[in-house]
Formats: C-alpha cells, sequence, structure tokens
C-alpha cells in the first residue's frame, strides 16, 4: 500500500484498505523506515489519497511514529506541508507527541534529545508552520492531550532566539514579532502565568527581547 501511495494511485490504495479493512493491521503496514502510508500522503499532490486515509483510519495512523518516533504531524511541518498538517490536526494529531529514539547523526539531528512538531518546524525552517497550527486551533490549546500547552513550548524556543550574542535572521526576528503579538492580542493576565523550561522560566526573563 505505501508503493501505491508514492505512485499516487488512489485507486490501489482504496483497493488495498478496502481488502484489509482492520484500521490497526492497515496502521501496522510500513515500510523499511517505519513510515505508514500517512506518512507518505502529505504533499499536496496526494491530496485525495490524504482524504481518504483520514476518513478511513484516522484513529490509528494520526499519531502513527516511524522508526525514529515522528508521526505524520511531525512530517508535514517539517516539510512545511501546510493543508496536510492543518487537516491532521482537525483529526486530533496529538500536539505533544515527542520522538525520542533518534539514530546518532540522522538529519543533523542528536541522539537522545526529544523532538515535538515545533521542533520539527524550526529545524527545518518551517517555523511559520507553527503560527499556522495555533490558529487552526483557535488560539485553543486544547487537542487529544489535554494536558498540553503550546505556551511553554513556544517560549522555550522564544528563549533560545534571544540568548546573548545570537543574531537572528530576518525570518527568525519576524516569528518573535509574531510571538509578542499572538501572546499579548489572546491571553490576559490570568493566561500569562506559566513557566517554561527545565529551570522554570517565567515570561519576565524574555522581556529583553
Amino acid at each position: 500500500m505505501t508503493r501505491a501511495v508514492l505512485s499516487n494511485d488512489l485507486a490501489e490504495v482504496k483497493r488495498w484498505i478496502n481488502k484489509i479493512r482492520d484500521a490497526d493491521k492497515i496502521a501496522n503496514i510500513v515500510n523499511f523506515l517505519g513510515q505508514s502510508a500517512l506518512h507518505m500522503a502529505l504533499a499536496p499532490s496526494s491530496g485525495p489519497i490524504l482524504d481518504f486515509l483520514l476518513a478511513r483510519a484516522a484513529l490509528t495512523l494520526k499519531d502513527k511514529q516511524d522508526r525514529w518516533g515522528f508521526t505524520p504531524l511531525m512530517y508535514a511541518v517539517a516539510m512545511g506541508y501546510r493543508d496536510a498538517a492543518l487537516m491532521l490536526i482537525q483529526h486530533g494529531a496529538d500536539l505533544s507527541v515527542r520522538a525520542h529514539h533518534v539514530d546518532r547523526d540522522t538529519w543533523g539531528l542528536r541522539e537522545g534529545n526529544e523532538y515535538d512538531f515545533i521542533d520539527c518546524a524550526f529545524i527545518w525552517s518551517h517555523e511559520k508552520m507553527v503560527w499556522d497550527v495555533f490558529h487552526a486551533l483557535g488560539g485553543n490549546t486544547a487537542t487529544s492531550n489535554p494536558s498540553y500547552d503550546i505556551w511553554p513550548r513556544l517560549s522555550e524556543q522564544m528563549a533560545k532566539l534571544v540568548l546573548p550574542g545570537q543574531v537572528l535572521t530576518a525570518q527568525m526576528k519576524e516569528w518573535t514579532d509574531q510571538y509578542w503579538e499572538t501572546l499579548l492580542s489572546v491571553s490576559g493576565p490570568a493566561d500569562l502565568d506559566f513557566t517554561f523550561g527545565s529551570d522554570e522560566k517565567t515570561l519576565g526573563s524574555l522581556i529583553r527581547s
């Protein structure tokens, strides 16, 4: 089935899905990289296949992790596939999932680190995708994982951008401007009492930016 997705053959994908029927079995059909059909159906040209897979097996495929722990949402954000990312969000993709098992030097990532969809956006220079996801949530951070809160994660990234001596590109400067504009426009005083990072910093540590 994964080959049918790569060939953009919707009829063949439908044949496979109708033949297998069991959503759990569909989720277990992966290639040698652990990528499911949904991982490979994110490009704009695969829109009809993505629609079909989400309609038939969203529950088991939307958070399926590859051999490194990356989900379809992480792929979509890393590759800048906005429509696919928003569709996954609409189908309840879990924003809190993290990739834990990254092999040494895979794609330049460090072994032992954890990466979520926000990290993927920054690593592959699609950081604006974070705001697309945020606005797709309507400013509401409730996801399939109710304990997930996007603001501490965004603030961790912000803290990295405002380290002493850090030189911001125009794109990064635009992101920091968007951070403050969005934070101040959607939040009131009662919503700003949060900490982030292992040392539990507060927003006060970011004021200099």
